[in-house]
Order: structure tokens, then sequence, then C-alpha cells
């Protein structure tokens, strides 16, 4: 499994993780965790609540202290040092900004604490608020900002102490769609600008794909996938990763080495060797609806019901061993429930098998 250095990248990492477990009582929040991520790359940890990404930042960051493994930043090791004295920076879901400071004061609350020259620090807090492109509201207090640029004076307050890592606790879970996407643009152009190494954590698959130079997919406190977001989107490496990501067919059966046979379901032209307690991952737009009697067709069901999720519709097609999720264009003209279709594939190569 690759794990975030490519050949012929930066020997030295800019954080690397080996071995980094820590236990509640007989729970393991995070077992064993590794990976070497290069100098300016964006990671983001990605799973779903309880799978131990918050506490894999909080880790990295001092405020979790493990019970074993390391973690090396830029190749210091960093892994016995109090949160004050790492070379990182976090930002919290919830912001953490001193309501009766102005923006220009929360900016440089850090600066103060470690005693710096009052010159050096206004010229610090002007830089950071133009990277955020807030120098406008300096002296507005918190309660007069909206969510999208609390959020960015939050990052400000970071970036104004130079950290070598970046670490951000799902940063826009509080912002609504819109200015979710928007933010998501506007972090990953900022951290391409300063080169920052930057840790994300989310458990939305689509920030994590936006976002990221390398994606680690964790479930119960494990690492399951390291890879970059297209490896992961197209290649899962478990059917956990497979269906968090969203592969909702994950079809059990075996293969004949030209085939692969989901038994009551179909046959699909898949190279899939016969190994017991396989599966057959697909994604709902890997597949396309034919005529019943087209030879392409690999599965033949009736349409259970049709739901419109914008430019596409998906259709769930019951057979008699399972059901199957189709995408197709919605200006296609989804057939109507109850009507008798074939499953096809769209590619071949779109399939993934699964080991048990």
């Amino acid at each position: 499994m690759n794990h975030g250095i490519e050949p012929g990248g930066d020997a030295v990492a800019g954080l690397e993780v080996s071995g980094l477990t820590k236990h509640y009582g007989a729970h393991a929040a995070i077992q064993d965790i590794g990976f070497r991520l290069e100098r300016g790359a964006l990671l983001t940890l990605l799973g779903p609540s309880g799978c131990g990404k918050t506490t894999l930042l909080r880790s990295i960051g001092g405020f979790v202290a493990t019970d074993s493994g390391t973690i090396r930043v830029e190749g210091q090791e960093i892994s016995a040092l109090p949160p004050e004295r790492r070379p990182t920076a976090t930002v919290f879901q919830g912001y953490a900004l001193f309501p009766h400071m102005s923006v220009a004061a929360n900016v440089a609350y850090g600066l103060k604490i470690q005693g710096m020259l009052k010159s050096e620090i206004a010229e610090r807090v002007r830089d950071a608020l133009a990277a955020v492109q807030l120098s406008a509201m300096a002296e507005r207090m918190p309660s007069q900002l909206s969510g999208g640029q609390q959020q960015r004076v939050a990052l400000a307050r970071c970036l104004v102490v130079r950290p070598r890592i970046l670490l951000l606790d799902e940063p826009f879970s509080a912002l609504d769609r819109n200015l979710r996407e928007e933010m998501q643009v506007e972090l990953r152009k900022l951290q391409q600008r300063m080169g920052i190494t930057t840790v994300v954590v989310t458990h939305d698959q689509q920030e994590a794909y936006i976002l990221s130079d390398w994606v680690a997919v964790m479930n119960a406190g494990r690492l399951h996938q390291f890879d970059r977001p297209a490896g992961v989107y197209d290649r899962p490496a478990t059917r956990f990763v497979a269906g968090f990501t969203g592969m909702t067919n994950i079809l059990a059966g075996h293969g004949d080495g030209t085939h692969f046979i989901a038994e009551g379901i179909g046959r699909f032209p898949v190279a899939a060797p016969a190994l017991p307690g396989s599966a057959l991952g697909l994604r709902p737009g890997a597949l396309r609806l034919v005529d019943p009697a087209d030879p392409a067709a690999c599965a033949v069901g009736e349409v259970a019901f049709v739901a419109m999720t914008g430019a596409e519709a998906l259709c769930e097609i019951t057979c008699p061993g399972g059901a199957l999720q189709v995408a197709m264009p919605r200006r296609d003209g989804p057939p109507a429930p109850g009507a008798l279709v074939g499953v096809a594939m769209v590619n071949p190569d779109e399939a993934v098998v699964l080991a048990a």
C-alpha cells in the first residue's frame, strides 16, 4: 500500500507517523497507524464518526497522549513535546474565537503569548489577514462576522505562527453547503500557495476529493487505505472503503476466470479469480439500463423505484437474488417503477473485485 511519498519524491517526510496507538480502557481509538506525507502536501483523514480520525489529528497536535508510536515533522521527533512546543497549529471545529477581542487581536493572541515584539506581531497579523482576504475586517468583532469569515479568522490565527504542520478538524462542518464548497476551494488554493503540510479531518467524501493530495480512509481505529483521491475512488482496497465511498453495489459471489457470478443476480464480464467469499464492487454509474433481451445484459430485474439526484436519476433494480442501483442521465427518461429492464456494464474496468 502506498503511504504518501512516491518514488523520486522528497526523502524527508513533511509528516511521518509510525505505529501510533491509543486506547481508552479496552477500546482502541487508533491502532498501529503509520504513513509518510511529503512536505507541502494536503492529507485528508476520511471516515465515519467514531473511526479515530479526530483522535489521530489531536495526537499529531499533542492534545492526546498516545500509548505507543512516533510522530516526526521534517525528521524531528515531536512525540514527547507538549502542544505549545510542537511545530503545529490546529483549527478546531468550533473556531474558539475570543468574543471580546477584535479580529486582529484574535489573530495576534498566540504571538503575544510568545512575547514577540509589537512591530513584528503587527506585520505578521497584516500578512495573515491578507492571506485569508480579511484585511478590511481587522477591527470587527467575531459577532459581526459570518460563519465563513469566522472560519477564516481561525485559519489566520494558525497561519500567523507559521507552523510547519496545519491541522484542521472538520473546519467546514458548521457552514451551509454553498459556503462550504466555496471555502473548500479557498482553503485548497491558500494551502497550495503557502506550501504548508496540512492534515484535514472530514467525513465528507466529496470534500476529501476536492481538497486532497492524499486520502487516508479510516474505520474502527484502523487505516484501511492511504492513496491518491483517484485511487480511493477507482480502486478501493477493502469492502469498507468501497461502501463508504459510494460503491453501493457490492455483490457476493465468485469468479470463474472470465466472469463474476453473483447468485440470483447475474454474470458480469470481469476477469475474476475463483476466490471464495469474494465480492464485486460496482458504482451505480458503472452500470446502464438496456432491453432485457439485449445480449449485453448481465442481469434482468424489475424497477423498484426511481429517485432524482440532480442531473441523474438513481434506479433500483430488484433481481431474484438482490438489488442493483443504476445511475443514468435524467434527460434520458428513466423507466417507470414496475418495468422489466436489463442491466449492462458501461466498462468492465470500472468493476473492483474485493477480497473476503
